[in-house]
């Protein structure tokens, strides 16, 4: 994207406090998801303020994230009111935090033994929510622990999870371009999910799928085969991803 002639901000958020415990859970849904859309805005807030010595334009903007970066990005900029922001890129993030196979996958190895380095750190309660580096966690009690209730597997419970999943109609407040870039062969968070939202954004707002090529409609959904969680998969095509995400850019940014 650098190369391409675009400025890029890593943003970091706080993250919700990790817990194997049921009793620790905070009782609400968007306790940590609340602190997170603030951290962003705080982040953006930011940029714009300094963008005159950054060189960059403070009247646009994109949000892309992956993966729980990608569900936050999302939720902020369906909410948002800022018509500074032109559009949202999602890689593989989850928009129905109580869907079958998602609980399925994070319950399931590798994802029960997940490892924790400074790359995928976390808050953990048993250390007062400080950060830990080292180690590994459970990739169900991590979703609970942001959700802020017990899952369970074989039902929903969309009174704890609806008001932090992207696809819930309550939480299409914006209609922007999004686009929705996932794996076919994602073992954590079924490419479905952008279905979902895709599905959800049309019936909202009235709009169309869009054709595999057609890059200007304004809810757009790719599929990439071979890859994985991460873009993972040493078949994963990495080169034709960025050169989606560049070519959403140069018509919706």
């Amino acid at each position: 994207m650098l190369a391409a002639g675009y400025a890029v901000a890593e943003m970091k958020y706080r993250l919700a406090c990790y817990t194997n415990t049921e009793a620790e859970l905070t009782g609400d849904s968007n306790f940590y998801l609340d602190q997170m859309m603030a951290d962003v805005q705080t982040a953006i807030d930011q940029l714009k303020s300094e963008a005159g010595t950054l060189n960059i334009a403070a009247d646009q903007y994109a949000l892309l994230g992956e993966s729980a970066g990608a569900h936050l990005a999302l939720m902020t900029a369906l909410r948002s009111d800022d018509p500074d922001l032109k559009t949202v890129i999602s890689f593989y993030g989850p928009t129905l935090m109580d869907e079958a196979d998602f609980k399925a996958n994070a319950s399931s190895f590798p994802y029960t033994n997940f490892a924790v380095n400074s790359v995928f750190a976390l808050r953990d309660q048993n250390l007062g929510c400080t950060q830990r580096t080292t180690g590994t966690m459970n990739m169900f009690k991590a979703i609970e622990s942001f959700v802020g209730h017990p899952l369970e597997l074989l039902s929903t419970q969309p009174e704890y999870t609806d008001t932090i999943s992207p696809a819930y109609e309550g939480n299409l407040v914006r209609n922007l371009p999004v686009f929705l870039m996932h794996g076919m062969a994602d073992d954590l968070v079924p490419a479905a999910h952008g279905d979902s939202l895709l599905t959800a954004l049309n019936l909202t707002f009235g709009t169309s799928p869009a054709e595999p090529a057609d890059f200007a409609s304004p809810h757009k959904l790719l599929k990439y085969n071979n890859c994985g969680h991460g873009w993972s998969g040493g078949a994963c095509n990495k080169g034709q991803i960025r050169a989606d995400v560049i070519e959403w850019l140069s018509i919706h940014f």
